[in-house]
């Protein structure tokens, strides 16, 4: 039975784009919420093992961020020059191997130089790739398909902390990453059998085209053909806003959240229960994801990122006043919001600023921004702790950049992109474009 819907056929009883939507979860569950959102459960075990300062076991994520920073801005031309399949195939099982060679790792530089590869793998088989098969299949619900599916990392991370931590606890942390890459595996199964790249690979047509946008309009890009190039993008002013906020996004909640664990432990909460609030951190961001992802298709992005960048300010300072508030549980609940930040609003700004037309081009650049301020978030912290005793004081600075995040994202959304205000821009500067000059003609 083929998938591909010629004139005539009845229309299929589930849109193709669902199944590939659940799949992309349960990837996001594997890239995001283990590689990125478990490691902080080994950093400790990683400084016992190889007799390290956190700062050290921290550069683990930070060379893993530069593996991205490398491999991110390729995405969208290795996908338009390579056979997408393969590629994300051979991407997700390199990304698994790396964590499981994590385990038989000699020394940290051992874990470095494999944070690197880690990086390369996430990077091919993370979110750039991922929001670029969901902005493919779905033209409406756009903001309910990425928040969906990138609540597969707050999943996975609530799956694999707990799994970890008890791992840890009773056979060492190589054992627990060997069982927790196994689990991973499986995981990832669905995807690398389901994946289908674009819909009109299988004769169908994203969500959206064929019910004419429909009720779904307020932040619809109309066609991949319009929006900005990635070489004109970096010649506007809008892109760099877009970049300050995109490390801002990266840095802050990466820089909190590596650290939380050993936070936690320092203020004198259990094992157990600090275990609990990661998790707990990861569901809330699970169903930020979620909720907010429905909301934006309803509110507008500009609204949507007011309400959420709010309530995300509000949890981080929560953390930071952990000691003093001394109310773990709703600190985790709403640190989780503002975890589910980045992930969520990174892909629906660069629609939203500059259009789907070379979205992955763009994205991809974006999501090395996000890298760079991830890469030097995490070793940051660990240095201000080794210095001072005390995460507050650079706790309370990435709170202070998110509120000038929550200012500077809500100017730059008042100004979506318009294709008739971008072009008279390009032209009076003299650039232009093979379908410009043809349409003149």
């Amino acid at each position: 039975m083929t998938l591909t819907q010629n004139a005539g056929q009845p229309k299929p009883k589930i849109f193709y784009g669902w199944i590939i939507m659940a799949c992309s979860f349960l990837l996001m569950a594997v890239s995001l919420g283990l590689i990125n959102n478990t490691m902080n459960q080994f950093i400790v075990p990683f400084c016992d093992a190889f007799g390290v300062t956190r700062a050290k076991a921290s550069l683990i994520t930070s060379f893993a961020s530069i593996g991205h920073m490398v491999s991110m801005p390729l995405v969208g031309d290795l996908l338009r020059k390579y056979n997408p399949k393969r590629l994300i195939r051979g991407s997700i099982l390199m990304m698994l191997a790396v964590w499981v060679s994590y385990s038989f790792a000699k020394s940290i530089y051992a874990l470095w130089g494999l944070g690197v590869l880690m990086g390369i793998g996430n990077g091919l088989a993370g979110n750039v790739m991922i929001n670029t098969v969901i902005n493919n299949w779905f033209h409406a619900k756009k903001g309910f398909a990425v928040g969906f599916t990138s609540t597969g990392s707050g999943f996975g991370g609530a799956i694999f902390n707990p799994i970890a931590s008890a791992l840890i606890v009773s056979h060492g942390y190589q054992y627990a990453m060997r069982m927790v890459g196994l689990l991973s595996l499986i995981l990832c199964l669905p995807f690398l059998i389901a994946i289908v790249y674009k819909p009109e690979d299988i004769g169908l047509v994203p969500y959206g085209d064929e019910e004419g946008f429909k009720g779904d309009t307020k932040n619809l890009m109309a066609r991949s053909s319009v929006g900005m190039t990635r070489g004109e993008s970096i010649k506007r002013p809008r892109f760099w806003v877009m970049t300050f906020l995109a490390i801002v996004l990266g840095q802050s909640v990466v820089g909190i959240f590596h650290h939380v664990t050993a936070y936690m432990t320092d203020l004198g909460y259990s094992v157990t229960l600090t275990a609990l609030c990661v998790s707990l951190i990861n569901i809330s961001l699970a169903f930020s994801k979620l909720f907010f992802g429905w909301l934006n298709d309803r509110l507008g992005t500009k609204r949507n990122y007011i309400v959420m960048m709010t309530l995300a300010i509000i949890g981080m300072s929560c953390i930071t006043m952990l000691k003093q508030l001394n109310t773990p549980i709703l600190a985790a609940v709403l640190f989780g919001i503002a975890f589910a930040v980045t992930n969520l609003f990174v892909p629906l700004i660069v629609v939203q600023v500059t259009g789907d037309k070379e979205y992955p081009q763009i994205y991809g650049l974006m999501s090395t921004f996000t890298s760079i301020g991830a890469l030097f978030a995490s070793p940051m912290s660990g240095l201000v702790f080794d210095l001072t005793g005390s995460y507050t004081g650079i706790f309370w600075v990435y709170t202070g950049l998110y509120v000038g995040a929550l200012i500077v994202g809500t100017i730059l959304l008042s100004h979506p992109f318009d294709e008739a205000e971008h072009r008279a821009w390009c032209e009076a500067r003299g650039m232009t474009r093979p379908e410009w000059t043809e349409e003149q003609n």
